[in-house]
């Protein structure tokens, strides 16, 4: 059994664990909250360019199947990173991480592709820094703050999605431990009644084969007595 290391604790600490953990001071998530402040107008726009990225996958349909699905998406991609770029790392932050997480196990998308979409965010950030000027006047570090940040969130993500799979794994295991408990106990009761068919099976067969030895004794006396046969004996 895997062991992970999201706790309730961790939860009610508001976060603080971690934020120490990934090196994330106060000052990076200042860097991140003016960053998102510039950035706000051009969200719509940022997840644009995510998904444009996204598109290029070939696995992009396997999830995007029809426009519904990619509107539905959309939207919830943009409350999602303007949460992220408020640098509000809250108990409420990480259960929305959490919450990702377990429907990324849900629909099954591989880590891979999960992991690789947080590089093409950092990327966007990076191309949005580099033609808007105003949105940061320190790109390097706020940069590096982002991708604090965004090591933070997938590490999150991640640990619920491999959390929610071994849960799977453990459950189908159960199941699959009571299937074979249910099915050893069938096959038992089918060879005790095997068994006890064999055992009449052999009593009736004897049972037989004495009437025949007695049908012939019976007609032996009878020939020795001068008389006919009784039995006919095929």
């Amino acid at each position: 059994m895997l062991k992970f290391s999201i706790t309730d604790d961790l939860l009610d600490g508001g976060g603080e664990g971690l934020l120490q953990e990934f090196s994330i001071s106060a000052g990076d998530l200042t860097l991140i909250r003016n960053f998102g402040i510039n950035l706000e107008g051009q969200i719509d726009s940022f997840v644009e360019a995510f998904h444009d990225r996204l598109k290029e996958q070939t696995y992009y349909t396997d999830f995007f199947k029809d426009p519904e699905t990619v509107e539905r998406v959309v939207h919830q991609q943009q409350g999602y990173w303007r949460e992220f770029f408020k640098g509000d790392i809250s108990s409420e932050f990480i259960q929305s991480r959490i919450t990702v997480g377990n429907a990324h196990a849900r629909i099954n998308l591989p880590l891979n592709n999960y992991l690789a979409s947080m590089n093409f965010i950092a990327e966007i950030c990076a191309d949005f820094i580099d033609f808007d000027k105003s949105l940061t006047s320190t790109p390097f570090k706020t940069m590096l703050a982002i991708n604090k940040l965004l090591n933070l969130d997938g590490s999150i993500v991640v640990v619920t999605y491999a959390k929610g799979i071994n849960d799977v794994l453990h459950s189908r295991s159960e199941e699959l431990e009571t299937e074979v408990s249910e099915r050893k106990q069938a096959e038992q009761i089918l060879t005790k009644k095997v068994k006890q068919e064999e055992m009449f099976n052999k009593m009736a067969v004897d049972r037989e084969l004495k009437m025949i030895e007695l049908k012939k004794e019976v007609n032996e006396l009878l020939q020795k007595a001068g008389e006919e046969e009784r039995y006919k004996i095929i």
